[in-house]
């Protein structure tokens, strides 16, 4: 699965409420690979969650190093 969040957060103004950011627990394995994608001023970052019965810590580094070529070639830059 690849998810992107690329909605811009804002603090929420509602009247008479106080709306603050909670933080998250760490993200549990729903599939097999899951690759969520935050956009932030202008860089992207990735967060690589996968089921470690079925994958390596080196595989998940060796596949994101694919990754990033790919979209170095798709962006046009020398890989």
């Amino acid at each position: 699965m690849f998810a992107v969040q690329n909605a811009a957060w804002q603090q929420q103004q509602l009247e008479g409420l106080i709306v603050r950011p909670e933080r998250m627990e760490p993200m549990q394995v729903r599939f097999d690979l899951e690759v969520h994608a935050w956009e932030q001023d202008g860089e992207m970052d990735l967060y690589w969650v996968y089921n470690r019965d079925l994958f390596d810590s080196w595989r998940m580094e060796q596949m994101a190093g694919h990754y990033v070529r790919v979209l170095k070639a798709i962006a046009g830059e020398s890989v």
